[in-house]
């Protein structure tokens, strides 16, 4: 019995297979049906506070700091502020946060309107909002306006020493290392016996 704790999520992924196997030394009449199993629980991928999405790890870090703060915190964690991919990855980002700004890892400090992530990912996904990114009083950090307050998961370009919360994000798992295998032999038979 699997038993998990309140608001846990976890995905289980599971891959079966059948082989038959002929016995030569008995003059192939004894079959051996061999099934395996291959699993992994998602949420053994993930270390303790991190949460599993799309290949990637995600912390959320709850206390208030600036963009490069925030990024030196993720950095010391082995990871990264989060790159956006796509529109259902900007909603997981954002709902770790309950709908409130938070920091993505996407900023154009080295060069106006380049905008880069900073783990290096192409910026292949953006979802600005109205008249945004405006540089408004030199605005080179890009944070989440969230879900509250009639907005709608969107984002800004705002001052890189304004404080805010943020996620780390941990890329690609390898969830190929964290598979077991269960092998088992369901039955052994003469070839005989099949058409008895």
């Amino acid at each position: 019995m699997l038993s998990v704790a309140p608001r846990a999520y976890f995905t289980l992924y599971l891959c079966a297979l059948q082989t038959i196997r002929v016995h030569p030394e008995l003059d192939g009449h004894t079959l051996d049906v061999v099934h395996s199993l291959t699993y992994v629980l998602i949420t053994d991928v993930c270390q303790d506070d991190w949460t599993y999405f799309k290949g990637y790890c995600y912390r959320k870090v709850s206390s208030c700091d600036s963009w490069n703060e925030s990024q030196q915190t993720c950095t010391a964690l082995e990871a990264n502020l989060p790159s956006i991919h796509s529109q259902e990855e900007n909603v997981y980002v954002q709902s770790l946060h309950g709908g409130e700004h938070s920091w993505l890892g996407l900023s154009d400090i080295k060069s106006e309107g380049t905008f880069v992530w900073s783990d290096g990912t192409l910026f292949d996904f953006h979802y600005w909002a109205k008249h945004q990114p405006n540089n408004f009083h030199n605005e080179d950090c890009v944070h989440t306006l969230g879900f509250l307050q009639d907005h709608t998961y969107e984002w800004n370009d705002i001052n890189c020493t304004d404080c805010h919360r943020f996620t780390c994000k941990r890329g690609n798992v390898p969830i190929a290392n964290k598979t077991t295998t269960i092998l088992w032999i369901s039955f052994r038979r003469s070839k005989q016996d099949k058409y008895n």
